[in-house]
């Protein structure tokens, strides 16, 4: 999955705040130093830092040809863990804070006819897909549900847009969106986008798995992610941390959070795969066993810490699972045909043994 790794940050300054639906507030933010924004593709989010030292994530949805402007909506989660109270309660006009570029961990896929289903305030990133699409001239069909309709951000604009092609579903009259009736009418060519609360992606997945469509869904779950301490007694003092599944241990330094320090790690990880799938396939070209190629290194890193740091929870694209075998004539695999691409087996299973993951060809992020 593609993925933004610039650790590069900017500033920001709201420019605008409105409250567009019952507890969502839409925020413009523009550039600080008057340049233009970096550009964005729709199921991009912004890892916005809040004066607290609080990192929270949110989708952008605003006009990608304005770079003059970010947009994004916050849902004001008055038993959350605090984020969006700091941002209703702080960032009034003309606040200035530090964020990422965009990131983007939820791309559109080239499709001819594309499903959208948003809940709550999932639609931020769905929203901004709607748009490009539209602009594409292909098929969609977007359904949303909410708590009641004045919850439900851009649910008048939506249906002015999309007309037939948008599904408004208030839960206060008409109750959760019916996904099982969704994927039941699914054609061949759609692809599924998914963004809203764990139990819409619950079921989402559910139905997908029981259809036989799980390689057709991607989704995004946007739930903060978790705050973690710099230290249990001082956060101006380095610490350790071993993550137990791979052994690794990593040096948290007084300056960074946990979170931050794991991200950095992940973002080297990401960026070593390509490799790791090139080294695999020439190894089993050559006949070579597991264990001397468990002894080889990409840029320092050992790659049987890369097996065990990423290999156990991912899973190839397609329901067919590609086997550990499947190198061109010249030893090379493309790593763009897999979902996260290690093709190392799993502990215990041969190269023709499937891959056990849950949800085999779910394209899932964690976002905003």
């Amino acid at each position: 999955m593609s993925q933004n790794t610039d650790q590069t940050q900017i500033k920001l300054r709201v420019r605008r705040r409105a409250e567009i639906a019952t507890d969502a507030l839409l925020m413009e933010l523009e550039s600080v130093s008057g340049e233009a924004l970096p550009e964005w593709e729709p199921g991009a989010h912004l890892d916005m830092r809040l004066p607290s030292g609080l990192a929270r994530q949110y989708s952008l949805c605003g006009a990608r040809e304005d770079r003059s402007v970010y947009v994004v909506v916050v849902l004001r989660e008055r038993h959350g863990r605090g984020g969006s109270e700091e941002i209703y309660r702080e960032f009034g006009v003309g606040t200035e804070f530090s964020s990422s570029k965009p990131r983007n961990h939820f791309r559109l896929v080239d499709a001819s006819e594309y499903v959208l289903i948003a809940g709550g305030i999932g639609i931020t990133p769905i929203k901004a897909m709607v748009d490009e699409l539209r602009a594409r001239g292909v098929r969609w069909h977007l359904h949303y549900g909410g708590r009641s309709r004045e919850h439900m951000a851009f649910a008048d604009d939506l249906v002015e847009l999309g007309g037939d092609n948008v599904s408004i579903v208030p839960q206060d009259l008409e109750g959760l969106l019916d996904v099982p009736a969704i994927i039941e009418t699914l054609s061949p060519e759609a692809k599924i986008y998914c963004c809203g609360p764990p139990p819409l992606l619950s079921a989402m997945l559910t139905a997908c798995t029981e259809a036989g469509v799980s390689e057709r869904l991607h989704f995004e779950r946007f739930a903060a992610p978790l705050d973690v301490a710099r230290s249990a007694t001082d956060s101006d003092t380095a610490f350790e941390v071993e993550l137990r599944r791979s052994g690794v241990t990593l040096q948290v330094p007084a300056d960074r959070s946990l979170l931050e320090r794991l991200r950095l790690f992940d973002d080297a990880i990401a960026n070593l795969l390509p490799q790791q799938v090139a080294v695999v396939a020439r190894h089993h070209r050559l006949g070579q066993q597991r264990d001397r190629l468990l002894g080889e290194r990409i840029d320092g890193m050992p790659l049987d810490l890369l097996y065990r740091h990423c290999c156990a929870p991912l899973c190839f694209t397609g329901a067919k699972h590609r086997q550990f075998g499947d190198a061109s004539p010249t030893g090379s695999i493309d790593a763009n045909s897999f979902t996260h691409g290690p093709v190392i087996p799993h502990p215990g299973e041969s190269r023709t043994t499937p891959c056990r993951c849950a949800t085999p060809g779910a394209t899932a992020s964690a976002a905003p």
